[in-house]
């Protein structure tokens, strides 16, 4: 665009500049679309984000007072994503202090040794509505990967919701806000023997 005024009087090279321009703009947003979607994890690591349908979250409050609550979650591209309650403890200690860890852990109950699970830890981001409103494709997408790896879970929900506590139910900014977390480091445990992996994602 700093080239335009020297342009302007020729409508041939304008019209080139500005679709060359608009062509830039289109490929470099498909580029971010197609790379977000694109895991940059190690396929067991992968594994443990589906085959794993609860995780532990841990938070702590800004006096540092630990807090540790299982909920279901799902992964897109590098973020993970997972609901609160809009009362919940976690909630409100994300609000005070947005650092937290999240675990999932898949263990044979025959052998000690078969052990598969990772650790990561990063900063929570807190969903409202102009938030959710800007990432809305995103948040659509995260949506039916829930129903797609929790359908009975989301199925029950859905015709029982009604039932439920306010603070249990799926409705978005009325009962349910959600989080996503943005990852800072990853540990993975294989056989009781952690790997640290480099967080090049």
């Amino acid at each position: 665009w700093l080239l335009y005024p020297f342009f302007s009087f020729d409508i041939v090279l304008s019209s080139v500049l500005i679709v060359y321009s608009l062509a830039i703009l289109c490929f470099s947003s498909a580029s971010l679309i197609v790379m977000d979607g694109i895991p940059g994890l190690p396929g067991e690591v992968l594994w443990l984000l589906e085959e794993g349908k609860v995780g532990h979250v841990g938070t702590s409050d800004k006096n540092m007072q630990p807090h540790l609550t299982p909920v279901i979650f799902v992964f897109s591209g590098k973020t993970l994503y997972f609901v609160t309650s809009k009362i919940s403890k976690k909630l409100k200690n994300i609000r005070e202090n947005d650092k937290i860890a999240f675990i999932i852990d898949l263990r044979d109950e025959k052998d000690i040794y078969n052990n598969r699970a990772v650790l990561f830890t990063g900063r929570a981001v807190v969903y409202n509505l102009l938030s959710a409103i800007w990432d809305l494709y995103n948040l659509l997408r995260v949506r039916k990967r829930f129903f797609k790896k929790y359908p009975e879970y989301m199925q029950k929900y859905k015709k029982e919701g009604h039932n439920l506590p306010l603070a249990w139910r799926t409705t978005l900014f009325v009962s349910r806000i959600p989080i996503k977390l943005e990852l800072e480091k990853i540990v993975y445990w294989r056989e009781a023997r952690a790997i640290k992996l480099p967080l090049g994602v």
